[in-house]
C-alpha cells in the first residue's frame, strides 16, 4: 500500500465525527507498522533478487554473502 493511500485513510478517520483521540492514534500506530512493514518487504525483494542473480550465475560466496545480509535484516 503507498504512503499516499495511507494518508488518505488517515484523513478520513480524523474527519470523522465518531473517532476519538485514542483511536485516531491506534490508526496512526497501525500506518506506521504497515509503511515499516513495507519498508522490510522492499529490502527482502531487494536482497532475494541479488541472491537469485547469484544462483543463477553460480557464485556460491556471493549468495552466502547475501544469505548472510538477508539473515541480519531480519
Amino acid at each position: 500500500m503507498r504512503e499516499e493511500d495511507l494518508l488518505l485513510i488517515r484523513s478520513c478517520f480524523a474527519l470523522s465525527p465518531n473517532i476519538n483521540a485514542d483511536e485516531l492514534r491506534l490508526v496512526d500506530e497501525l500506518i506506521e507498522e504497515i509503511v515499516d512493514l513495507n519498508d522490510q518487504l522492499d529490502r527482502a525483494t531487494a536482497a532475494n533478487r541479488h541472491y537469485l542473480f547469484h544462483f543463477f550465475n553460480g557464485s556460491v560466496e556471493k549468495m552466502a554473502e547475501t544469505f548472510k545480509y538477508m539473515k541480519s535484516e531480519q
